[in-house]
């Protein structure tokens, strides 16, 4: 017969002096544990029958998970699918292997740590959630872990994540990370960050991504890196902002990578690699206008890295004045005007029997017309077809940029 046991006997004092409570509800297989503070509760050995650790003001306390886990009415003893811990204070949470579903619902968590942890590769439908509270530091590492991990509606300061393989889900949203810095670590099922605001830093290298991947409108207030990354499966930042620049230079995907309607609000902090890379995914997506928006920001940061005196920076000049880089119809229109009003008034200077007129001027914009008067002076001649040659390029090329099929 099961009985209770001093630990149990320290929980019911625990909750008397803190007003909390210990709850369970048959129907829902659910132990609720509510308004409780802990300096640290140590669940690293909850399965298989191991320890649960408890420090409190008044020491350290061990009960079995078997007592943790289970409530005792009478001789008969009922299991929870589901651990529940609801507006409760925890100075240090360390979790481990589980197999049981746990949620943290309005907790405040100085440190929670998952760390060395080696579960065998197999399905898991067990899960930890947290959600609608605070975390200063969120720390994983050196962790092979097979059960899913949600955080939702929190504010996290800072996440360590380092030298790991999430075998299940890895989910973040709606929530606030001020620091973020991963290593070394592979996903192997979905990981999904939706409506995240990343506030101060934002460092992800050496990761490896194996299935679908997803940034969902969130908001990099940081300079969102990406560095020795791969994506093996399908990625999408779609609406998300950039404030501070992206890099992903240093990054390899497999599948496309969906950019639909990101914002970027520095334009000068991110590469010219990064903006070919976003440019070569809509193309791959099919999305030629956005894949031109993104080829003039590509040849404007080329232009930017041109020596002044190369060949390069003198074209990309041109294209720059002539057109914006083949995203501005009116640009390459005016200078149009322009040619055909100089053709005019060089006329004028070299035929003495010319006499300019603003009518002349929309023959001169004309690129199939001759007349006696261009014929005579090929130079004119010369610089009014080589320059309406280019313009009306730039002119059908940006006009082309926002209705290409």
């Amino acid at each position: 017969m099961n009985k209770e046991i001093p630990a149990i006997i320290f929980l019911k004092e625990l909750n008397k002096k803190q007003d909390g409570y210990i709850e369970y509800n048959k129907e829902k297989s659910l132990k609720l544990f509510s308004n409780l503070d802990f300096r640290e509760l140590n669940l690293k050995n909850l399965k298989n029958g191991r320890e649960v650790t408890i420090i409190d003001s008044d020491g350290v306390h061990n009960i079995s998970s078997s007592d943790f886990l289970h409530t005792i009415d009478g001789n008969t003893s009922y299991g929870a699918n589901y651990i529940v811990f609801r507006n409760c204070k925890f100075e240090k949470l360390i979790l481990g292997e589980i197999s049981k579903n746990f949620v943290f619902e309005d907790c405040k968590i100085d440190k929670l740590q998952i760390s060395n942890i080696n579960a065998v590769n197999e399905n898991n439908i067990s899960s930890i959630n947290v959600k609608k509270g605070f975390i200063n530091k969120l720390e994983i590492t050196n962790s092979t872990i097979n059960y899913k991990l949600y955080f939702d509606e929190l504010e996290i300061k800072e996440v360590g994540i380092i030298n790991n393989a999430f075998i299940e889900e890895f989910s973040v949203k709606s929530s606030c990370i001020g620091t973020i810095i991963a290593t070394n670590t592979d996903f192997h099922n979905l990981i999904e960050f939706h409506k995240v605001t990343f506030k101060n830093k934002f460092e992800l290298t050496e990761i490896k991504y194996k299935a679908l991947v997803f940034f969902d409108e969130c908001a990099f207030n940081t300079k969102a890196i990406f560095e020795y990354i791969i994506f093996e499966s399908f990625t999408h930042f779609r609406k998300s902002i950039f404030n501070s620049g992206l890099e992903l230079e240093y990054t390899s995907n497999k599948e496309a990578m969906n950019f639909y309607a990101i914002k970027i609000n520095d334009k000068s902090l991110i590469s010219q690699e990064t903006f070919r890379i976003i440019k070569q995914n809509f193309e791959v997506l099919g999305n030629k206008i956005e894949a031109n928006t993104y080829h003039a920001l590509e040849l404007q940061k080329k232009h930017e890295n041109a020596k002044w005196y190369s060949l390069d920076n003198i074209v990309l000049c041109f294209h720059k004045v002539s057109s914006n880089y083949s995203t501005n119809w009116l640009l390459a229109f005016f200078w149009i005007i322009i040619v055909g009003i100089v053709t005019n008034l060089g006329l004028e200077n070299f035929i003495d029997d010319f006499q300019f007129e603003w009518i002349n001027t929309f023959k001169y914009i004309n690129i199939t017309h001759y007349d006696e008067c261009l014929k005579e002076n090929p130079l004119i001649l010369f610089f009014n077809k080589i320059s309406l040659g280019y313009l009306y390029y730039q002119f059908l090329m940006s006009v082309r940029k926002d209705t290409r099929k």
